[in-house]
């Protein structure tokens, strides 16, 4: 277990319980909204296509960028500039009126961890994503939703430990 004072990096999703970790450094899971975006496109119409296209080609663009500075493209410094200009379209993303209810709804979550987007383009060895962690603990969810014995107090207990 690590205290609320940790200092270190969490990459994650957007789960609430890791805004306790006030003096850690955040990276939320950019795989999370670029599926939201998509989502919301598949089903947008006219001119509601654009939002999700922008948070797309925009998170989209980020990724690129780090992956640009690992294969030598860029130096440290070309891509933390770039950090100040992903912010900066974020937010003229996020300022725009919306008028399609489930489009304010992801616009206020990325608003609400706006400084946790693109910490991977200031530290480049930050995963962008939270894949890792999520393929870490697999075993244990399929693990604890087959057959580990949670079904009882006993297993439950087993399984706790």
């Amino acid at each position: 277990m690590i205290g609320r004072d940790w200092v270190g990096t969490l990459s994650h999703d957007g789960y609430s319980t890791y805004d306790r970790f006030v003096e850690a450094l955040h990276q939320q899971c950019v795989a999370h909204p670029l599926r939201r975006a998509r989502d919301l496109l598949e089903t947008a119409k006219g001119g509601a296509v654009h939002f999700p296209r922008q948070v797309i080609a925009l998170f989209s663009e980020a990724v690129h960028s780090r992956n640009d500075y690992h294969r030598g493209v860029l130096t440290l410094d070309q891509l933390r500039d770039q950090r100040d200009v992903f912010d900066d379209r974020l937010l003229a993303l996020l300022n725009r009126p919306r008028t399609v209810p489930s489009y304010t709804t992801f616009a206020n979550h990325l608003w609400k961890h706006f400084d946790e987007w693109f910490t991977f383009v200031f530290d480049p060895e930050v995963e962008a994503t939270n894949w890792k962690a999520e393929q870490a603990i697999r075993p244990a969810v399929v693990n604890r939703k087959v057959w580990g014995g949670n079904r009882t107090e006993a297993g439950a207990k087993a399984q706790g430990y």
